[in-house]
């Protein structure tokens, strides 16, 4: 993607969990670019196992990060 569209790419590279990061990154992001006109995110993390056997910490750390926001957009 970078080679196809050189400096129109703005990226960043968080751990989605850090709240003080991800407001720099924002931040940031609007200086160098003054407006955004598309975000696109990937944050995850994956576990191998039965779901059934999974430790409860582990359930609580992959769900929020997986889990889609709320809208804040109005219905149709």
């Amino acid at each position: 993607m970078a080679a196809e569209h050189g400096v129109r790419l703005w990226r960043a590279e968080l751990d989605v969990t850090d709240t003080t990061r991800m407001r720099e990154v924002v931040e940031q992001a609007f200086t160098d670019l003054g407006h955004i006109d598309v975000v696109v995110t990937n944050a995850g993390h994956g576990l191998i196992g039965a779901a059934e056997e999974l430790p409860d910490d582990q359930i609580d750390r992959q769900l929020p990060p997986t889990s889609p926001a709320p809208s804040s957009s109005p219905a149709p």
